[in-house]
């Protein structure tokens, strides 16, 4: 009797415990399915929500994406089954609306699906179904037509510190070269290509710019070729690595609907967190021998984080070049000019030297990258002028002809061409310099003021001088001619000014009279002689 007793309480337990279970039954969502990626071709996607218990589903009707640049995709959802008092639901989303300028490289959209007890209203639950757009084609409806192919897309990094054609620096200069293919059996007219790069993490074109159009007839082929440099000023930090580089080609004439074909590549911009590095370094592809050079650059920290104490070493031992330039901090993506100027030893030899920069941090550190790359630059000159190391020989010398070209009156231009011969053993550097000419011209200019000659050769240069309104008579003025620092030749030319109906004489030491003069003296005399000759006979008569 009293095992049954025991039993029977057991049992009501057991009911007890059911029942209160039952009475606070709470209601759980599980997503076995989960929607795939949209896409402006694939545009359409399913997925189920399932609920412990009998429930009620509530749910937006619709949901926007939206780009870095504003433009949006409007997404509709409808549920494909009743929904009322059941465990599971099945919806469709189908996108109604896209941008016209939409250029959505990677996105999510979270959805909430509300689920509620059929038997108690206040007991819910929700979810968060994301919905991911992926603009996996870079024609505006997708790949259309078919008569336009691209033959090949081949990326080239072409200098710079990445490590592949995929893999670039800030400052990294890359070459494309495209080549579109017309498959079809008909001509395709005005033909545009388009190419960009793209942060998928920012969901914003970093680089976006087209190419002439041309035409194509069918069968044929043509090869465009886009060079740009990585700029730091299009980047910022919290880009990512992660970017893609799509490129287009369609017809203008029958339109982008109707004949387009897309192209991407993934690329990776990389980032160090501590990279300082030199660009657009500009020094003389000639130096003269006991000249200053000059020397410019852009500093730029391409990496990360900001940089204090910067400061750049140029270096030639055999020139004995050892400078320190302090650039000071410079924040990430950033830069400052570096200008500064090195002497050039009168004793250099006269041959093509490679004058070296290293970058360093605050630690006295060369600045290296990941890939173990130093910020260490190299850039070639050649170092000429008749220096003293290689002109034991012979020493630089000079020979000066000058004679009158053009004008002569006051108030006009007087244009004499000048001769200078190398009359020394050796090649010379010459820096020619007219002077001395204040008195009677207002300014003095000379096509050509450097240039080298080897023994024997000759260069003829054109000097011009503005002469004043008030000059008259015997003037005249000199032709300076210097290799390297050295004064070596001083040519005296004389100048006679008349008026405006008279004629010039140029002489110098070296130099003739012009032939314009003699030949005019000439026809002179030969007047002189008819007229004499004419008088006789009427005399005679």
């Amino acid at each position: 009797m009293e095992g049954k007793t025991f039993n029977l309480f057991n049992a009501s337990i057991l009911i007890l415990i059911l029942c209160i279970s039952f009475a606070f039954a709470t209601v759980t969502i599980t997503t076995p399915t989960s929607p795939s990626t949209l896409t402006k071709s694939s545009n359409s996607t399913i997925f189920t929500v399932n609920s412990s218990i009998s429930s009620n589903f509530s749910y937006p009707s619709t949901a926007t994406i939206t780009d870095g640049d504003g433009n949006t995709i409007t997404l509709s959802l409808s549920n494909t089954t009743s929904i009322t008092s059941t465990k599971t639901a099945t919806f469709e989303v189908n996108t109604t609306a896209i941008s016209s300028g939409f250029n959505l490289e990677k996105n999510t959209k979270a959805v909430t699906i509300t689920v509620a007890n059929a038997s108690n209203s206040t007991d819910t639950n929700t979810t968060n179904i994301t919905l991911t757009f992926d603009n996996q084609n870079y024609c505006s409806l997708g790949n259309q037509g078919g008569n336009l192919t691209f033959g090949k897309v081949k990326l080239d990094n072409t200098e710079g510190f990445g490590d592949s054609d995929d893999e670039w620096y800030p400052l990294d200069k890359i070459e494309v070269d495209i080549r579109v293919d017309n498959d079809g059996n008909d001509d395709i007219d005005d033909i545009i290509v388009e190419w960009g790069v793209y942060s998928t993490k920012k969901d914003k074109w970093v680089i976006d710019n087209e190419e002439n159009n041309f035409n194509l007839n069918d069968g044929k082929k043509e090869t465009i070729t886009v060079d740009f440099q990585v700029d730091p000023d299009d980047l910022n930090t919290d880009m990512g690595d992660d970017y893609v580089l799509y490129v287009k080609a369609y017809s203008d004439d029958i339109g982008e609907n109707v004949e387009c074909i897309s192209n991407s590549d993934d690329i990776t911009i990389t980032l160090e967190n501590d990279f300082v590095i030199l660009d657009d370094i500009s020094i003389s592809d000639v130096a003269l021998c006991g000249s200053e050079m000059q020397i410019t650059a852009d500093v730029w920290n391409i990496g990360e984080d900001d940089q204090e104490d910067v400061y750049v070493t140029i270096y030639n031992k055999e020139l004995g070049i050892d400078q320190d330039v302090t650039l000071g901090d410079i924040d990430s993506l950033e830069n400052e000019r570096l200008s500064t100027s090195v002497e050039i030893p009168t004793d250099a030899q006269e041959k093509f030297h490679t004058i070296k920069f290293w970058v360093y941090d605050e630690d006295n550190e060369v600045y290296e990258n990941n890939n173990n790359d130093d910020s260490e630059f190299n850039v070639p000159f050649k170092v000429e002028g008749g220096c003293a190391s290689d002109s034991e020989s012979g020493t630089p010398s000079a020979l000066v002809t000058a004679s009158l070209e053009s004008g002569g009156n006051a108030g006009e231009l007087l244009v004499i061409k000048a001769t200078i011969t190398n009359s020394g053993t050796d090649l010379a550097t010459y820096i020619i310099n007219p002077t001395d000419y204040d008195l009677w011209a207002s300014s003095a200019t000379i096509d050509e003021t450097a240039f080298s000659l080897g023994s024997g050769q000759s260069k003829q240069v054109t000097v011009t001088l503005d002469v004043n309104d008030d000059a008259s008579g015997e003037n005249s003025f000199n032709i300076e001619v210097l290799s390297g620092t050295e004064l070596i030749k001083t040519q005296p030319v004389a100048v006679t000014l008349e008026g405006k109906s008279g004629f010039s004489t140029i002489t110098g030491r070296i130099t003739s009279k012009s032939p314009l003069v003699w030949g005019t003296g000439l026809i002179n005399v030969i007047l002189i002689i008819i007229i004499i000759v004419v008088a006789i006979k009427v005399a005679k008569k």
